[in-house]
């Protein structure tokens, strides 16, 4: 969206949403053995759970996420979780440009100045909260796809003992965010008046043409004729 000031003064706001990305709830420890810690989560059954902890974590947990993330667990429950199962918050970016095309020194706005911003919401964050409890706006960020973490082995039924994050898809500051710092940048540019051919040098100069390149078109025309 760009307003106009005047004729040489302009604002652009460049506005972005995106969807969020998806993520696969997962177990913080190499349960099969393969030699990788990517393991998807078992989405225990609150109401069916024989351990009483993890049945009590998984009900709380479902009731005080955000919808799409109680949703993607209920909809896998007693089953293993699908890769790529839940979706993360949408990501909102916002940066503006300013464009300044002046008409004094005859430029008649050939030269155009420009001043941009790249991340204006990651600028505000550092503002308004502090380096240190960034938030993490502008950022693009994944929740913590950490769903359950192993506390033993138990060999009388030949299972782990697990135990719910409880903070399974929350989008804390630094983790799982790809951070794109503040910036501010400038540029300029200039446009070009093209001459016709035929036109005398004289009108070329009376037209805005430089002096200089008036008097090399002369000597150019004179050594070819």
């Amino acid at each position: 969206m760009t307003y106009p000031f005047n004729e040489g003064l302009e604002l652009t706001a460049i506005g972005r949403l995106s969807s969020g990305t998806p993520f696969t709830p997962m177990v913080a420890s190499d349960i099969n053995a393969d030699g990788a810690r990517n393991d998807r989560a078992f989405i225990f059954d609150p109401a069916s759970a024989t351990d009483t902890g993890v049945a009590n974590a998984m009900r709380r947990l479902m009731d005080r996420s955000a919808s799409r993330i109680a949703d993607c667990l209920r909809s896998q429950i007693g089953t293993v979780a699908g890769r790529n199962s839940c979706e993360g918050a949408w990501q909102p970016s916002l940066d503006f440009q300013v464009n300044y095309r002046p008409r004094a020194f005859r430029l008649d706005r050939r030269l155009m100045l420009s001043v941009t911003t790249v991340n204006f919401l990651g600028g505000l964050d550092q503002l308004i909260n502090g380096q240190r409890n960034l938030q993490g706006w502008g950022g693009v960020r994944t929740g913590d796809p950490t769903l359950l973490y192993v506390r033993g082995f138990d060999p009388a039924t030949e299972r782990y003992v697990y135990q719910v994050n409880e903070r399974f898809a929350a989008q804390r500051s630094g983790q799982g965010s790809v951070a794109t710092p503040f910036q501010i940048g400038s540029r300029r540019a200039t446009r070009s008046v093209p001459i016709a051919r035929g036109t005398s040098c004289a009108a070329r100069s009376r037209s805005g043409a430089p002096r200089g390149s008036a008097a090399r078109v002369a000597a150019e025309v004179r050594a070819t004729s």
